[in-house]
């Protein structure tokens, strides 16, 4: 009788044991899963909050069929300024802007200056009215905040600078490329009109788009190429501090656009040689 009692005992012990590990187990489970669950949902809030993609409207008027890209874009400029604009332009626009780049023909004879001068300087003259509306949306933002020259110039540039880099290439993207990379570009770079559109873009890509809304409104502008360094850059003639470049008695400030908040005169050490800079383009 004592030892079936016994056995009686170590059998509800060993049953108690058996359900109190399940009941920490699934302690365990569902902290563990509420984290993952906590941790998706910070994600996903996160993306979504910080998406800024381009999106094709189509709207039907009386007048006809309206189609344009336009992306919702937010920055902040040097001052820590928050800003949000729309960016805006026309479908058949950037129709016209791929189709002149595609078409363009200019013959190389040994001079990288004048090749890619000449080159950047139809992009920007041809798409100059193609990109008219987000030129006309800063003017009037810039009216709205009664802003000066320089901080009218630094809104254009940082929100350029604001957008994610993308490495444009005329190849084909290898295994060895940046992460984000769209190939099989003639002449690796977008129009102005493109870059708007698909918000891809590297170093001359932006420079070109820059340069063109800096010619606008009457800033004196270039664009620096480097074949040491393999990249391209503004130029601004402005009353600032830091490196410059010297041409034509003129100092033009650089600026870069593939990363966000480099000021006006900043150059990155990697790429800090003056004698490797070569102006290409003047407006």
């Amino acid at each position: 009788m004592g030892l079936k009692k016994a056995i009686n005992a170590i059998f509800q012990f060993l049953r108690g044991l058996f359900f109190g590990a399940i009941v920490i187990a699934s302690f365990f489970f569902c902290v563990l899963a509420l984290h993952v669950f906590t941790k998706q949902e910070k994600s996903s809030k996160s993306e979504m909050i910080s998406s800024e993609d381009v999106t094709l409207i189509v709207d039907t008027t009386a007048q006809g069929i309206d189609k344009y890209y336009v992306s919702h874009q937010s920055w902040m400029d040097f001052d820590r300024k928050q800003h949000r604009l729309p960016f805006k332009v026309d479908f058949n626009n950037v129709l016209l802007s791929k189709k002149n780049r595609n078409k363009l023909e200019i013959p190389f004879r040994g001079d990288h200056l004048h090749f890619w001068g000449t080159f950047y300087n139809n992009l920007a003259n041809h798409d100059r009215p193609l990109v008219e509306g987000l030129a006309q949306t800063f003017y009037e933002y810039q009216k709205g905040k009664n802003m000066g020259r320089r901080e009218f110039a630094e809104l254009m540039i940082t929100a350029i600078q604001d957008i994610p880099y993308s490495l444009i290439l005329s190849d084909k993207c290898g295994m060895e490329d940046a992460k984000s990379c769209v190939g099989n570009v003639k002449m690796g770079l977008y129009a102005p009109a493109e870059f708007i559109a698909y918000l891809d873009g590297d170093c001359d890509t932006r420079t070109v788009l820059l340069f063109t809304l800096l010619s606008r409104f009457q800033y004196d502008v270039a664009i620096l190429n480097s074949t040491e360094y393999r990249h391209s850059i503004l130029g601004l003639q402005i009353n600032s501090t830091g490196k410059y470049k010297s041409y034509k008695r003129r100092k033009y400030y650089f600026v870069e656009t593939t990363s966000r908040q480099n000021p006006i005169g900043y150059l990155h050490p990697d790429y800090s040689e003056l004698d490797h800079w070569d102006v290409v383009l003047t407006n």
